[in-house]
């Protein structure tokens, strides 16, 4: 039997190697809730769960489902289904 040479180096990974990416500044409230809107007018003949549209955006789900309630006070959004809950810009 004989035997598997020596790793004689280590290989680093770099950073985007990881997964890492760098913080993101945070959102303010009112700019969340224009980008939300602005996906929903894009595709006004869709609805969208919060998890489609955080997906979309890049934002947390949490984030997401803030605007949309916002949205839906304002009369901006209109929620087309309970369970799960699905947006739509209105008119």
């Amino acid at each position: 039997m004989t035997a598997r040479p020596r790793r004689t180096h280590h290989h680093r990974r770099s950073a985007a190697a990881l997964g890492y990416q760098a913080p993101r500044q945070p959102t303010p409230p009112g700019d969340m809730q224009g980008l939300v809107l602005g996906h929903l007018r894009a595709y006004p003949h869709l609805d969208f769960t919060a998890g489609e549209l955080a997906r979309a955006l890049h934002r947390s789900r949490t984030a997401i489902v803030t605007a949309c309630q916002r949205l839906v006070d304002a009369g901006d959004a209109r929620c087309t289904q309970q369970q799960p809950r699905r947006y739509q810009a209105t008119g």
